[in-house]
């Protein structure tokens, strides 16, 4: 069994603010008191890591600024260099995203996302795909230099998007900036029974993340297909639909557990009409609190003309 070495990776677009963060979360005092950290930096920006700084937060820090040179026989060598058993990585968000490669010791901690909230809007528009890529495992996105006149309800919506479960911060000057998604829905969210769409389905899927308990009770009716997973209980399973958030290489299955009695009888892939109602509770593959579907009637179908919900 090797030893473990927690790594950490900081990804972003240059200038976003990369460096000024990972400076600060080195220097709390939670940080500091653990094992020297190694830090590699992939790219140039405008802030700079003072040798002050680095000696004074025990801080090591390497440079590799080709993405052919970060290869796993190079973080090898580095570990061997140095041994150390904590890893911060600032990678660089023009890099392939999809195939980082880790030495088998080195766990991945936690992935962070450092946004420019000024100049998202035009990255967005303009390499959606990169940054889906970026945000896809991150469990937290931070928006930096955030003003009220930004419109941080739609920026919001576009990452949950691409990755429903991450946290979200809005900061401005050190201080957090609360972002609800309040936009209107396109449907009823006061009418007792909702009939989901392709059309609204995305919404109504971001919306429930967001604002669970207020579903709850409510009657859904909608059509998706069968999922079947191993480690859910028999009478189980995951109604489904497959949206594509970025481009036609970037599809993801978006659905809730579900609840009914006779799980066992439904075929993979089939499609289905479902009413249920919604709860709030924990689901029982991961042991983690979210919306649960309870079935009342489960109806097979013929596979819709658009399988794919295409989410804008």
């Amino acid at each position: 069994m090797w030893n473990k070495k927690k790594t950490y990776i900081v990804n972003g677009f240059l200038e976003s603010g990369k460096t000024e963060f990972i400076k600060y979360t080195l220097s709390q005092p939670y940080f500091k008191k653990r094992s020297k950290i190694l830090v590699i930096l992939c790219e140039d920006g405008e802030t700079t890591i003072e040798k002050e700084f680095l000696k004074e937060n025990r801080v090591i820090l390497e440079v590799i600024d080709n993405q052919e040179d970060f290869t796993v026989e190079k973080l090898k060598e580095l570990d061997k260099k140095h041994n150390f058993k904590r890893i911060m990585i600032e990678y660089n968000g023009m890099w392939d995203h999809k195939n980082i490669e880790l030495p088998e010791s080195w766990v991945l901690e936690q992935q962070i996302s450092i946004l420019d909230t000024s100049t998202f809007q035009m990255y967005f528009n303009n390499m959606k795909s990169i940054i889906g890529d970026m945000v896809r495992n991150s469990e937290l996105v931070i928006f930096n230099r955030a003003n009220q006149s930004n419109e941080l309800s739609v920026i919001k919506r576009n990452i949950k998007i691409l990755n429903p479960t991450t946290d979200i911060v809005f900061e401005a000057n050190g201080a957090e900036i609360p972002v609800m998604l309040e936009e209107e829905l396109p449907y009823d969210i006061d009418a007792p029974n909702l009939t989901i769409t392709e059309e609204t389905y995305g919404a109504w899927f971001l919306d429930t993340l967001d604002n669970t308990k207020r579903y709850i009770g409510k009657e859904v009716k909608f059509i998706a297909k069968v999922l079947k997973k191993e480690d859910l209980p028999n009478d189980y399973f995951v109604p489904i639909r497959v949206m594509m958030t970025c481009c036609e290489d970037d599809l993801s299955s978006f659905g809730f557990v579900c609840q009914y009695e006779n799980a066992k009888t439904l075929n993979e892939n089939t499609w289905v009409e479902l009413t249920a109602i919604m709860d709030e509770g924990v689901w029982p593959n991961c042991g983690e609190l979210g919306p649960i579907l309870h079935a009342i009637t489960v109806q097979e179908v013929e596979t819709p003309e658009n399988e794919i919900i295409i989410f804008n």
